[in-house]
């Protein structure tokens, strides 16, 4: 099991037809919610919020959109930029999971849609970028040493060589995003290969570097983790973007074994943002009163 890789996605868009029309989002979902045997929602609200902050839909939806998820493994908009957006996110690892799941999703709706299909260029997509297989591959990654060292630029460099896309996240929670950056002319078996390969690249210079900082700056990394653990921990209140602010060094701490968690998977939820969401969901609480809730609830998973 990789240590590094938090979470494997998919992403697939498809249109119905060529010219590209308006096509009624709520009847298309319906139908073909029907057949996967999944719910359908509106594009907006705190649940689509969720969605997206775990990664399952990809961009900003308008109220006039429709979405097919399951809950947890996938999510499916109807009538976004493109006509259909098929996504899957998986924790850790699991790129050939993701993948399998949003083909079978890909196959199932084209029994019930005739995709736009050209048979030199592939998939027809409203952005140039995604035309042939309409494939969009993204692993998450926890790359702390190679950030805190500022050593993340080289990599980031020899692998646009290799047609992989590298995205450092602007909070601090020490994570970056590897993404294909071609679509057209490779199948998606490729695409796969090659962001993995990536992966394993960086995870192999991450080890590296983690171990030299850990030998030449142990001190200065042990007080950050204990800080960030320390204001976690010991707060009434606790927002989100303060959570982000920590998050980098509490995962690095359970990461070398400084610090135990009760449940790395609750853990995981709150780095996603989605815990912090549902509390937020589920209550009439008040905002003051659902950060208070956020902060006691995390305490529990820290220090339980």
């Amino acid at each position: 099991m990789s240590e590094t890789i938090l979470s494997s996605s998919v992403t697939l868009r498809r249109n119905a037809c060529l010219p590209f029309k308006r096509i009624d989002a709520s009847s298309v979902a319906n139908k073909i919610g029907s057949v996967l045997n999944a719910q359908v929602t509106d594009g907006v609200g705190p649940l689509s919020k969720a969605l997206s902050a775990k990664g399952l839909i990809p961009e900003p939806t308008s109220s006039s959109a429709r979405l097919i998820y399951d809950g947890s493994r996938y999510c499916v908009t109807v009538g976004g930029s493109d006509h259909f957006i098929i996504c899957s996110s998986i924790r850790e690892n699991n790129l050939k999971e993701a993948y399998a799941v949003v083909k079978n999703l890909d196959d199932r709706i084209a029994e019930c849609v005739k995709y736009a299909f050209h048979p030199t260029f592939g998939f027809e997509t409203l952005s140039l970028s995604d035309v042939g297989t309409g494939m969009r591959v993204k692993l998450k990654l926890f790359t702390p040493a190679l950030l805190i060292s500022k050593t993340i630029g080289r990599y980031m460099r020899s692998l646009m060589a290799e047609g992989v896309l590298m995205e450092a996240t602007e909070t601090e929670d020490f994570t970056v995003y590897l993404s294909n950056k071609r679509t057209l002319g490779v199948t998606e078996s490729e695409i796969c290969e090659s962001v993995l390969n990536a992966a394993t690249y960086l995870e192999a210079a991450e080890k590296q570097m983690l171990q030299k900082l850990i030998e030449s700056e142990a001190p200065a990394i042990k007080d950050k983790i204990l800080r960030a653990y320390g204001t976690l921990t010991n707060c009434a209140i606790l927002s989100e973007n303060e959570f982000f602010e920590h998050v980098g060094y509490v995962r690095l701490g359970l990461h070398i074994g400084l610090l135990k968690c009760v449940s790395t998977e609750a853990f995981e939820d709150f780095a996603v943002g989605l815990k912090g969401l549902e509390l937020n969901r589920s209550s009439d609480a008040s905002k003051e009163e659902a950060i208070a809730l956020y902060a006691r609830s995390l305490t529990e998973i820290l220090t339980r």
